[in-house]
């Protein structure tokens, strides 16, 4: 396979499109009562009626595509992003119509300004109709019971303006006959061809209609929701139909994004943080760290969690915690384990146990538990814990959500999601919406494990911090040229043969001493104050005979599946041995299940040495130029710099940013401490970067010797390089039986006449597989470059080093042009003096890399 470079994001904020002043030729004052009546004190909600209503009627935009491109010519971020106006052109969804998006965070009253603009339209006589369609029944329930509460409102119909072509538009759905001037709200698939509705009297150009997407993102995101990929494609295609006269397309989401990337026609945008802030919406809190392993101490913590919403929010009758998981199939199996923890935590009947769990997805099995939905918040309905895949993604408006629970990474690993996931719990009850003194929270447990990365984006989508830019200046003395190839992957598989002779029985288990008391740290997005919680665990526990019988059957087992027989050694008596052993070294006398897995974890790496191991072969493609100009912008949040992260600048490379980005680059340089904020002189600032983005400490040890003096004036220039895309080195990854295909990109990148040094930088103790495989993907990848690049009198040097390895690095490599071993290569390939002496006579003979 051919790895891609992995595009950087631009912040949604930047993205959100401005009218011109020309905009304001339309005259929306006499609609403003209504308005006002409308909408009271949600002033947002008023700029994005006021904002449609203005593209749409101003006659100064045709398409969408002239207001992106007037956007383009003057927004400086998109500049930096896109390669050119064609790419940016090029993402718009119909780019031909008058069409736009607006973003309005979840609970915050998306359907109002689609009732409003709707109504405009209408009365302005520029639209016959407006069609509102929508992914599921549940929304459009919710979308018609909605409208029609305003259209009885007496005070909201007496403040609309008496004249207009269509004042009074009937609301309906597709079953009945549509008469011009009518509001029609239905599910999706009622516009499909092969459905019987009323949607198809809509046909022809004597009708020009607004078509309003709620919830927009499902048609381009086949992940989202209960749509499945035919869906969505019957859904965009239905949009495009020639037959049907859509003079006018507005996308209403409160996560218009696909996948990480967000939508490039979004006009107006009030995201979750404003709203936050402002207190339309519960703050979040969500879970930074976590102590329990598993399922069984998670659903202590998560139990906890929820009997503390009930008495920390007591104006509240009903407190309901949510499960999301990504598979209908997963759905029962979590609803059953809930439960069973719920019949033995609270002595309650299966029954009574059973009746307090729901599982709702978009199967036919559940549409009963759809139905309790429509009374899900009353305290009568005894429902409290609810389990869904897709149906709870939007459409259900429930105000007394305290607690999401993302059951895998899966139902929680993009911005998309995300924003879906958090959305389920914002909504603020009625009882709390004007107490001055109580701000409800919703509390996401999320599972620590999936590390920075899930935090990184919900930090996005909450919008927790400003960002710092760090981008290349494309006119800058110090840009280079790199040569690169890419690698194709092939995965053979060799003969079962033991790999390295005779295979051992394991002398211990490792086991560990049982913790029964478990730690979650969690963040608040409004305040960022962290609050501790302790959980005491019930570790499950096994007596000594039932740990050898469970070990033992387990490799049993796996003697049958790879027709092997070590169970003749390995039997009863001698795995009795080693558990008591273990036991009495962590002086207890019953086996925890922690432990039980690592004993059975410690005979499966038999069969990992006697199993055929699969060998990924390379193929490399010819040399591939490009240049550091090719860079996209790195970001990092001000938050995040704070953790330990770095910036390395000059006077004149600051000026190389814009007005905006220089007030946040100030704003960051004040709050770092001067040993991780590093001003040098001008003239030994050779990088391209307007500022270096520094990861961590050892980065910036590093940073300071590259730009001292007695250093610089023995290279051309250098550049700190991207986590992702720009430069990726492949490498097979094998922590086990099965290889798997990664990528790293080393940290700096310096050109020293004819040489081009590449170095990673790691902390003195990391010294895992993962960063053995590097060096071994690195050194091929390398030695490959050299060969097909000799002829050009260039070559490519790779260093692997931590901090103790500076000095010599600095003293040989740079100043000296010398050859230079660091210790962590030979910590991380654990070869002997003989293995080195070869390598390093390879290495002069062949190419002169140097590691």
């Amino acid at each position: 396979m051919n790895f891609k470079e992995e595009k950087e994001t631009i912040s949604p904020q930047d993205l959100v499109l401005q009218l011109s002043e020309k905009a304001n030729n339309f005259d929306i004052s006499k609609y403003e009562d209504f308005i006002e009546e409308l909408c009271g004190q949600r002033e947002y909600q008023k700029e994005a009626i006021r904002k449609v209503v203005k593209f749409f009627l101003s006659g100064e935009y045709k398409t969408i595509a002239e207001l992106v491109s007037e956007n383009f010519k003057a927004n400086e971020a998109m500049q930096e992003f896109f390669r050119d106006e064609k790419e940016l052109l090029d993402e718009l969804l119909f780019r031909d119509k008058l069409s736009c998006t607006i973003d309005l965070a979840t609970g915050t009253g998306k359907t109002w300004v689609m009732y409003a603009v709707s109504r405009i339209m209408l009365a302005e006589g520029v639209v016959d109709n407006v069609l509102i369609v929508c992914p599921s029944r549940t929304i459009k329930y919710e979308l018609l019971k909605k409208f029609n509460n305003f259209t009885i409102k007496t005070n909201l119909q007496s403040a609309f303006p008496k004249a207009g072509k269509y004042r009074n538009p009937g609301i309906i759905q597709a079953n009945t006959a549509i008469k011009k001037g009518d509001i029609v709200i239905d599910n999706i698939h009622k516009a499909y061809d092969h459905v019987g509705s009323s949607i198809k009297d809509l046909r022809g150009k004597d009708r020009k209609i607004l078509i309003i997407n709620d919830e927009a993102h499902h048609f381009i995101n086949s992940t989202s929701g209960g749509l499945n990929k035919e869906e969505i494609l019957e859904w965009a295609k239905f949009l495009k139909n020639p037959e049907y006269n859509f003079s006018f397309i507005l996308n209403s989401s409160g996560t218009p994004y696909k996948g990480d990337n967000y939508f490039k026609d979004v006009i107006y945008r009030y995201p979750i943080r404003q709203a936050i802030e402002e207190k339309m919406v519960k703050d979040i809190n969500y879970l930074e760290k976590d102590e329990s392993r598993g399922w069984k101490e998670k659903f202590k913590a998560i139990y906890k969690n929820h009997l503390e919403n009930k008495k920390k929010y007591p104006k509240v009758k009903k407190h309901i915690t949510i499960f999301v998981t990504n598979q209908i199939k997963k759905t029962d199996k979590i609803v059953e384990e809930i439960s069973k923890f719920l019949r033995t935590e609270e002595g309650i009947p299966a029954k009574e146990a059973e009746e307090k769990v729901l599982a709702v997805t978009s199967s036919p099995k559940h549409e009963a538990n759809r139905q309790l939905l429509k009374t899900v918040d009353e305290p009568e309905n005894p429902v409290e814990w609810i389990v869904s895949v897709s149906m709870l993604t939007e459409g259900w408006d429930v105000n007394n959500v305290f607690q999401i629970v993302p059951h895998e990474d899966r139902a929680f690993n993009s911005k998309l999601l995300i924003a879906q996931v958090l959305g389920r719990g914002l909504r603020v009850p009625p009882v709390y919406q004007n107490d001055l003194k109580v701000h409800p929270q919703v509390t996401i447990f999320n599972h620590d494990a999936w590390g920075p990365r899930i935090d990184d984006l919900v930090r996005d989508v909450a919008e927790i911090s400003k960002k710092i830019t760090s981008r290349v200046d494309k006119d800058s003395k110090y840009n280079f040229s790199l040569y690169y190839i890419n690698v194709e992957k092939k995965i053979v598989s060799d003969s079962k043969t033991p790999a390295r002779g005779r295979v051992e029985l394991p002398k211990s288990l490792g086991f560990s001493s049982r913790k029964d008391i478990a730690e979650q740290i969690y963040k608040s997005v409004k305040t960022q104050e962290e609050t501790i919680k302790r959980t005491k665990i019930d570790l499950g526990e096994y007596s000594l005979g039932e740990a050898v019988n469970e070990v033992f059957n387990n490799i049993l087992l796996l003697d049958l599946t790879h027709n092997t027989n070590f169970s003749k050694k390995a039997n009863r008596e001698f795995i009795q041995r080693l558990i008591e052993n273990e036991l009495r070294d962590i002086g207890e006398k019953t086996v925890t299940e922690a432990n039980l897995q690592r004993a059975k974890a410690s005979f499966n790496t038999l069969y990992r040495k006697l199993t055929g191991q699969s060998r990924i072969v390379d193929v490399y493609s010819k040399p591939i130029e490009k240049n550091t100009q090719e860079m996209n912008i790195s970001s990092i949040s001000i938050s995040e710099l704070k953790r330990n992260k770095g910036l390395l600048f000059s006077e004149e490379s600051l000026k190389r940013s814009s007005q905006k980005e220089l007030e946040i680059i100030k704003e960051a340089i004040e709050e770092l401490p001067r040993k991780r904020s590093v001003e040098i002189e001008d003239k030994n600032y050779k990088s391209p970067l307007n500022i270096t983005i520094l990861a961590s400490e050892p980065e910036i040890e590093f940073a300071k010797m590259l730009t001292r003096e007695e250093n610089t004036k023995f290279f051309d220039s250098w550049i700190k390089s991207k986590d992702k895309g720009f430069y990726s080195i492949p490498y097979n990854y094998q922590p086990g039986t099965h290889p798997q295909q990664k990528q790293f990109n080393p940290d700096f990148i310096i050109k020293k006449k004819d040489k081009i040094i590449f170095v990673e930088i790691k902390h003195e103790e990391d010294t895992d597989i993962k960063n053995r495989d590097k060096i071994a993907g690195a050194t091929d990848y390398f030695i490959q470059l050299n060969r097909k690049i000799e002829k050009t009198g260039l070559r490519y040097d790779f260093y692997f080093l931590t901090p103790q390895d500076y000095t010599g690095f600095f003293d040989r490599v740079i100043r000296s042009d010398k050859t230079f071993i660091a210790e962590m290569h030979a910590s991380l390939l654990k070869k002997s003096r003989e293995e080195l002496k070869a390598f390093f006579q390879r290495d002069r003979a062949e190419m002169r890399l140097k590691i």
